[in-house]
């Protein structure tokens, strides 16, 4: 946006700034406008931080549950392979010892 914006369209700028607020309330105004500046960048700073701490939040956690789920997993056996192994084990138990 301002690199539009060439070194007459500035001085047009400063000049009717100077005549509308005159020479003693222009540092004011620039010093209240840098210092506006100043606090904006520091809040984009500041959300960005947060923005990364939450991340690293969410990131943290994510890999709590997955290792959660993961020795769960190891834990719980899976209910097909159960009922197969009970039904092998009712066959064997129901053989004869002769076949």
């Amino acid at each position: 946006m301002l690199g539009s914006i060439g070194m007459p369209e500035l001085l047009i700028i400063f000049t009717i700034a100077f005549f509308i607020f005159g020479a003693k309330r222009l540092p004011q105004i620039g010093k209240g406008f840098g210092d506006a500046v100043r606090e904006i960048r520091g809040l984009g700073k500041t959300v960005t931080d947060v923005t990364d701490e939450l991340e690293d939040e969410v990131h943290g956690v994510d890999r709590t549950v997955r290792q959660t789920l993961r020795e769960a997993g190891e834990q719980i056996e899976d209910p097909v392979l159960a009922r197969e192994r009970h039904v092998a084990a009712l066959r064997d138990s129901k053989r004869e010892p002769g076949e």
